[in-house]
């Protein structure tokens, strides 16, 4: 971490001043949580920090072929997009007050029919995976081995026909209900059923964590953390070190899960110096800056026109199953063929653009990276509405897991990093229409009641 910290003055001037803005406008909006608006602008400028300021100063030599220029234009885009999605929340986003995400009652949770409903459809969903699994129960739940050994719950082909989406659907589904294993346990009064749901938590989530995949590990596990920080009553103090644990904790599984997923995370306990065995272990994918210097020099040099939308329908469209729609477009096709060519007909390997790089690629340097931070916005402010009617824990829960998954947005804007949070919103939706139940939300309550203080019995 030193190390890194030592090589930022290295860096770029342009680099330097985008960073300080950053930092900047992360402050701002910590200063500001008091309102819902700010406390997701802050993991939006977390993201851009996640994405396009990490990998520069943790693997410098990786960029060392850009230019001055190159690297300026490229900190110019992100600049851009940061003050448009600064400009756009202060316009557009309604000033839902924060509390409005604790302003429930947790006897409404603790009152079983929500619990059964998320119960069953796991059951459902467990009984399919398990039979896709031939019902090797401790190979699909531990997975142990090399990452595509063993037994699989949900594995699909890249380009499947109607058993792959079919698959899709239920592994975003399960991913879900695991995830609310963990909101149950941070929002429940009662003990045996927070000690029920971290035993559901022991029992589904190792499968993430020894996928080898750190997206599904971080969907599963982050709600829950977010939600611990929002709903429980603890000091700053306390906030900071369980942070701390959280990190350190899902940074040593993230780093085993990479080192061994080729071997098997069952050769790590073999090892005689655990924290030898790590040494070359590191984190690849963050190179987003890398991937918009290419994307720049691609238009600058005219092989790749900007697509006015084209790779944003492309992934709006990614949900149609490929055997309803053979000639689906394929989103990132263009770049992907220029940065890693074709092979047997399809591009050998799908590559990210970035958040700011597909704006970018969509509608040229300098427009394209304010469009991803307005869309961003526009999703800010549907979360800040959300909280006004329904179940309170409910929506409540939906805006935590849609908070968690905007960093999964920083590589790029689609829906597959958003489908466990679309299942979640149709499902909420479903449970509060078949109970009836559409009644004023505490954000409703609070707005009319400023004077006094808003309900709160969680704690």
């Amino acid at each position: 971490m030193l190390d890194m910290l030592w090589n930022i003055p290295s860096q770029p001037v342009m680099f330097q001043i985008v960073l300080l803005i950053l930092l900047l406008l992360i402050a701002e909006s910590a200063f500001r949580l008091k309102q819902l608006r700010w406390g997701i602008a802050g993991i939006v400028y977390i993201t851009i920090g996640l994405w396009y300021f990490i990998d520069p100063i943790y693997r410098p030599e990786v960029y060392e072929w850009l230019s001055d220029s190159e690297w300026t234009t490229v900190y110019i885009q992100v600049l851009i997009f940061l003050v448009a999605f600064r400009i756009t929340v202060e316009v557009l986003v309604p000033r839902t007050a924060s509390r409005v995400l604790r302003a429930f009652n947790p006897r409404e949770l603790d009152s079983g029919s929500f619990v059964t409903t998320v119960l069953l459809l796991w059951s459902i969903l467990f009984l399919i995976g398990m039979y896709r699994a031939d019902f090797r129960f401790l190979d699909a739940l531990f997975p142990m081995g090399a990452r595509w050994q063993g037994a699989q719950m949900w594995s699909r082909a890249r380009l499947g026909g109607f058993a792959d989406f079919l698959s899709s659907l239920g592994m975003y589904g399960y991913l879900m209900t695991c995830a609310v294993f963990g909101l149950i346990a941070v929002g429940t009064r009662r003990p045996s059923l927070r000690f029920g749901m971290l035993a559901m938590m022991c029992l589904t989530w190792p499968m993430f964590a020894l996928s080898g995949s750190r997206s599904l590990l971080l969907t599963v596990a982050v709600p829950s953390i977010l939600g611990a920080l929002i709903l429980k009553r603890w000091s700053r103090l306390q906030q900071a070190l369980f942070l701390a644990v959280c990190f350190l904790t899902i940074n040593t599984i993230m780093l085993v899960s990479i080192a061994y997923r080729s071997k098997g995370v069952n050769q790590f306990f073999l090892e005689e110096d655990y924290s030898a065995a790590l040494d070359d272990a590191e984190h690849n994918g963050l190179n987003m800056p890398e991937e918009l210097a290419y994307i720049n020099s691609y238009q600058h040099e005219g092989r790749l026109e900007p697509e006015l939308g084209y790779e944003y329908f492309s992934q709006a469209v990614n949900f149609v199953p490929r055997f309803i729609w053979p000639g689906k477009p394929f989103p990132g096709e263009k770049f992907a063929a220029l940065r890693v060519g074709y092979h047997n007909g399809t591009v050998a390997a799908t590559v990210s653009n970035g958040l700011v790089g597909q704006g970018v690629q969509n509608f040229g340097r300098w427009i394209g990276p304010a469009v991803p931070a307005i869309l961003l916005a526009i999703l800010t402010a549907w979360m800040c509405r959300l909280t006004k009617r329904g179940i309170p824990f409910l929506r409540s829960s939906v805006v935590i897991f849609l908070m968690s998954l905007i960093p999964n947005l920083g590589r790029d804007i689609t829906l597959l990093n958003l489908w466990p949070a679309i299942f979640a919103c149709a499902g909420v939706f479903a449970y509060e229409k078949m109970n009836g139940t559409l009644m004023v939300a505490p954000a409703q309550k609070i707005q009319l009641q400023r004077k006094r203080p808003a309900p709160d019995s969680f704690h």
